[in-house]
């Protein structure tokens, strides 16, 4: 994975922008420590962890996703891809900053 400092932030560039669509996740796995899900919603790209919580199974990027809030598949549990937070409970996912820039995504691992 190349890495490139833009104002200052050390930034990990994980795919082209055209591989992360609108209603579908992208499973990016930088290395053992992370494992993430990538989402486009009404044109801006989100992530957050990859590894649900309840299971701790990289499932998250192949849920079914609607208006910012993807469903695990494994159990249901729903999530907002922008914050990371559950729709119930305190059960969060880590969220990570995103840059859309050149046809690539970077995206910080901090």
């Amino acid at each position: 994975m190349d890495r490139v400092i833009r104002n200052g932030v050390e930034w990990t560039r994980v795919c082209r922008s055209i591989e992360v669509s609108e209603r579908h996740g992208k499973r990016v796995e930088i290395d053992i420590e992370f494992d993430l899900a990538l989402f486009r919603i009404d044109g801006t790209v989100y992530c957050v962890t990859n590894v649900c919580p309840h299971k701790r199974l990289p499932v998250i990027y192949d849920g079914f996703v609607e208006n910012g809030i993807v469903t695990c598949p494994m159990h249901g549990w729903r999530y907002d891809v922008r914050t990371g937070c559950k729709d119930t409970g305190n059960s969060k996912l880590s969220t990570y900053d995103v840059l859309e820039a050149d046809g690539w995504i970077y995206v910080t691992l901090q």
